[in-house]
Formats: C-alpha cells, structure tokens, sequence
C-alpha cells in the first residue's frame, strides 16, 4: 500500500538556506517555494510494444524525473525513474499478452512542481487469458468449448501463432457484434385464439414475437403491446405459440432474437388474421316429410347463415336451400322433391368469415302426405277509428309448420250452437299468415278460429279464442252527462 506523508525540511540554493515544504504524495513529491511551474511534457510515444512489456517514452522543457502511471481500468499504480532529464524512457515489463492498458506520464522538477500527461493507451501482443477471453461468453457449453481449445494451443505456442490467434479472436469478436440474420419470413398457423410462429436464424439465439390488434398498432403508430416467448432459450429453430388472442382479429407482429453476446435481430412488421370461432351444429331434425316437400330444422351454437345440400340418390342430383340471415334457429323447406324417392341432405353453416360447416347426411324417403299442418301463435291486435261512424280494425295473424291455405271464422259473443262467419281462404299457400278484420263492432265479444289445409288436403282447426273489441270513446259532453245521471236522478227525465 502506497503512504502519503507530509514534511518540512531545510535546502540550500545557492548561498540561501530555504525552509521548504516536501509533501509526499503517494511517493511523489511536491515542493512548496519560489518555482511553482511543472514541466511541460510532450511527446509521448509508445514503442516496442511486446506480449509482456512496452516501452514508453517523453520529453519535458527542463531536467525533471520520470514516472508511469498504468493499468487496465484506470485505476493507476506508478513505475518511476529518479534519473533527472528533458528526455524520458520507461520500460514497463511483466504485463499481460493480448490486454489493454491505460497510461499517464508524470513528471516533477528539482523543487517539485510536477506535471501530468493526458491518458494514453496500448494493448499487449500475445492471447490474453483464458479467463479473460471467455469471461464474456454467457453460454456455459461455449465457454467450456473455447476454454478447452485455448488451453491446448497455448502448449508450446510460438509468438507468431499467438498473434495470428489473436487477430482471429477479434474477428469471432467482430462478429458478435453484428445480429443474427433471421432467414426468410416468419411462418404462421393461426387458430381462433392463438397463433403458432416459427422462424431460423443463422445462429444461437432467443425466441420473442411482439404483437398488437391492428386497432391497437395503428392508433400507437406503429408500436407493440405485448411480447411472448423465451427470452432465456438459444436455438437456431425458433417456434413461439402466442395466445390469448381475438378471433376473427387482424394482428400486427414481429419476431425478435437476441444472442448470448452482441445487437437482437427484428424482422420486418408482418400481420396474420385469427380464425372466426367454429359453430356447432346441434339439434337436427325432419320436422315433416311429405309427398313433393321435407322441413328440416337445426340450432347452432352462434349465429350463421344456414342451408340444405340435398341429393336425390337415385338420379344423383343435387340442390340447395337455405337463408342467409345469421340466426342460431334455423329451419329449411325442401319444396321441389318427388314422390317415393329417397334423398341425402346436408346441413350447413356459415359464419361471418365465410367458414363453413357441415353436419353428417341425413336419409329421408318422401312419402303421401296424410299429416295436416300444425297451426300456432295465434295473436289479434284491434284499433279503433274515430270518425262519424266509428270502425274497428283487427290484425289477426299465425303461423304454420308448412305452406297451407288458411281462413279465420267467427262468431259475435260467446255462445254456441250459431253458424258463424268467415272469410275467404287465402289464395296462395304460406307458413306466415295475417288477416285484416275491420267488420268488427266496437265494445264487443267475438269468438275466432282458424282452419287451414295443405297441398295433400289434410285439414285442421285451431283452438278457440276469445277478443274484445275496445269500446267507442267518450266525447266530453257524454262524460258530463253521465256524471249528472249519477248524481241527480231527475237529469235522466230531461230528455223524456
């Protein structure tokens, strides 16, 4: 450990005896009296530069002594000449081969004065050591490999292959430094809510891919939110499986590997689209086969458009039917089919990114028509309409399972045992149907049914119902009338 130390002593210059001040700082000397102006110190060269030593060498503008501060991190211990002299040579020895060094140089006049150079530096021919040259190699098979090769060509090894070594270490260290070349583009297999993303490199190195919704990196501009993979893993194959994601979404996204030493590698922005979810078709049914006609029905677990691939097995031709509103109930008439003959029918559904699919054949024989349709929601709605004479209008609708041709009949009140009234049966057959009433009387109880029959003549009825019509409104002298009926009897005889 180097000692600072403070001393007075006496000098003669001259004939004068001068108490002067010596301090001794870290065995140099400084001189507190008339001169206070260090050398200059110019010209500093190194030379001879070898695997464990160098020579360094200066000049200063007046006899001064010489000393080297060095080291590898700046950190300076100090080789010294006491010699006096303008000019100065230091040989520095047992240094490390193949390392580099930091220097200064220093020099102190006969009082004292000193003066300090700027920092220089110099690297030693030769390999550094072992440790020093795998020091900065993270993976530990790498490091052992370059351990073990560097050990067996140190045996033995003249100057001369030390230093063509040493230019090939800094080339594999030029290298380092460049990122790794990601070859060809990224490849993508997209499901509904993830994504599986391969890609090569020319080298070891990790597997990241950075992503955002398209919404997400046009508003950023151009930025990503989120990154998956494995940031600890070096490979030349890489395979990362983003998830979480929307389907039926436009993701922007990019590939990233970094090695264990030197700049990461991106690729270029790139974008994939996510699957729609799949539907499932459930629930498949012949709602009714007839001669010429066949209903089949089917739910689905989201909406999508629906159809019937159809085929006749006997003449091998095929059809389709179907509607395209996205819906999760879905029902098909089959309505140009021919008597006794079998078919195949296939159910099909589509989502909103035109996915299809397909549900396993159902068989189906046509056969005589003898079931009569099937009649239900049955509603009426009336509506009263002021005027000199007071009219009523009636909105009655229904529904049936097939095309049929329908009529409503009625009667007034509630009772049985009279003919009732109707009107004329519709001329086109359908499955949605609406009759407008307007020869109801206002305030007033009907009876009403429907009867319907279909192609083949099978007919039904549908259960009773019962309305009442709305009354006809009061005008403001009719409501002060009745008040006085109700309170004085004898307004009753005004009009008698």
């Amino acid at each position: 450990m180097m000692h600072c130390t403070l001393q007075t002593q006496k000098k003669i210059f001259g004939a004068a005896v001068f108490s002067v001040a010596f301090v001794s700082l870290c065995g140099i000397q400084f001189v507190l009296g008339q001169d206070q102006t260090p050398p200059a110190i110019s010209h500093v060269k190194v030379s001879d530069v070898a695997t464990t030593s160098v020579v360094i060498s200066w000049d200063t503008d007046e006899d001064a002594d010489a000393l080297i501060q060095v080291s590898t991190d700046k950190k300076y211990c100090t080789e010294r000449s006491m010699e006096r002299s303008k000019k100065h040579v230091i040989t520095l020895r047992d240094l490390e081969p193949g390392t580099n060094y930091f220097f200064r140089s220093l020099s102190n006049d006969e009082i004292g004065n000193q003066n300090i150079s700027e920092d220089y530096a110099f690297t030693t021919q030769g390999v550094a050591e072992i440790e020093k040259i795998t020091e900065k190699i993270t993976n530990q098979e790498e490091r052992s490999a370059v351990e073990k090769i560097l050990t067996e060509l140190q045996i033995d090894m003249s100057e001369e292959s030390l230093k063509i070594l040493n230019e090939k270490l800094k080339e594999i260290e030029d290298e380092s430094l460049q990122p790794p070349v990601i070859v060809g583009s990224p490849r993508v297999k997209t499901e509904s809510d993830n994504a599986l993303i391969t890609w090569f490199t020319d080298r070891e190195s990790t597997s990241m891919v950075a992503f955002a919704t398209d919404a997400e990196y046009q508003s950023s501009g151009g930025a990503y939110t989120i990154q998956q993979g494995q940031p600890e893993e070096y490979v030349t194959s890489h395979e990362v499986r983003v998830i979480g994601l929307k389907p039926a979404t436009t993701y922007h996204f990019q590939v990233i590997s970094e090695p264990s030493a030197g700049p990461e590698a991106k690729s270029e922005d790139d974008i994939f689209v996510t699957k729609a979810i799949v539907p499932e078709i459930v629930g498949i049914r012949l709602e009714k086969v007839e001669d010429t006609s066949a209903t089949i029905s089917w739910r689905t677990t989201m909406p999508t458009a629906g159809s019937v691939e159809y085929t006749d097995l006997s003449t091998k031709e095929s059809k389709s039917a179907g509607d395209p509103a996205f819906l999760t109930v879905h029902s098909v008439r089959l309505g140009d089919l021919a008597l006794d003959t079998s078919y195949s029918a296939i159910v099909v559904a589509e989502n909103e990114l035109n996915e299809k699919i397909k549900s396993s054949p159902v068989t189906f024989r046509t056969v005589k028509d003898e079931i009569p349709p099937v009649i239900g929601k049955v509603i009426n709605e009336s509506t009263l309409y002021p005027g000199e004479e007071v009219r009523v209008q009636t909105i009655i609708s229904w529904e049936t399972d097939e095309v049929a041709y329908c009529q409503v009949k009625y009667f007034e009140g509630i009772g049985a045992g009279k003919d009732p009234q109707f009107f004329l049966e519709e001329t086109n057959p359908l499955t949605k149907h609406v009759q407008v009433v307007t020869a109801f009387s206002p305030a007033t109880v009907y009876k009403y049914w429907v009867e319907c029959r279909d192609h083949a003549n099978n007919k039904t009825r549908s259960e009773d119902f019962v309305m009442f019509t709305p009354q006809k409104e009061k005008s403001i002298i009719d409501v002060i009338i009745e008040n006085f009926e109700s309170s004085f009897g004898w307004v009753k005889k005004i009009g008698a």
